[in-house]
């Protein structure tokens, strides 16, 4: 089971959308990164293309759906072209061929990691769970100073903790994978 990027906005989606950028409307945006190149981090993707050809980044939250399970908003950027159309440029592994972006100009990267926020769809108890897992492991990762770092190392106890977190998320991914 994958995510997949949305096109039409559910009340669910509706609602997670409100609750990030109150007033704010998605938009979808085609993906114009070639779909042979390596999956690339979207903020630099989109500095690097606005010291080359202008305009800016423009910050917000890139929607995904795991169906059945749960929605997803990624924090991410997106460039915005000198003329002011809003565009996908950043590589990503998977095969959707547009995402649906919510704008949020309140937003901007400093550098630090942005959890995911995640909203549970399905009442199974194992979604909720899985999904606590999620928040530990980021929490665990972006301790501390961290949460700048690109490549992180955990050694010791935190490394012993986060194979702990990974064990109970793997065990309700599978449940949750499981067919009826």
């Amino acid at each position: 089971m994958k995510a997949i990027a949305p096109m039409t906005l559910t009340p669910a989606l509706a609602a997670l959308c409100k609750e990030l950028v109150p007033g704010a409307t998605p938009v979808v945006l085609p993906r114009l990164a070639p779909l042979d190149q390596r999956p690339g981090d979207c903020f630099d993707t989109v500095v690097q293309h606005v010291v080359e050809r202008g305009g800016n980044p423009c910050y917000g939250w890139v929607l995904w759906e795991w169906p059945d399970l749960f929605l997803e908003a990624e924090f991410y950027a997106v460039w915005r072209d000198p003329e002011g159309n809003l565009l996908d440029i950043t590589p990503r592994a998977g095969d959707a061929r547009s995402v649906l972006f919510l704008p949020d100009p309140q937003r901007a990267f400093d550098g630090r990691r942005v959890n995911s926020v995640r909203q549970p769809i399905s009442r199974d108890p194992a979604v909720t769970a899985f999904l606590r897992t999620c928040d530990e492991e980021f929490a665990l990762i972006n301790r501390g100073a961290r949460a700048f770092m690109r490549n992180v190392a955990l050694q010791g106890a935190e490394l012993c903790e986060l194979q702990q977190i990974w064990q109970r998320k793997i065990g309700y991914w599978q449940r949750l994978s499981l067919p009826d």
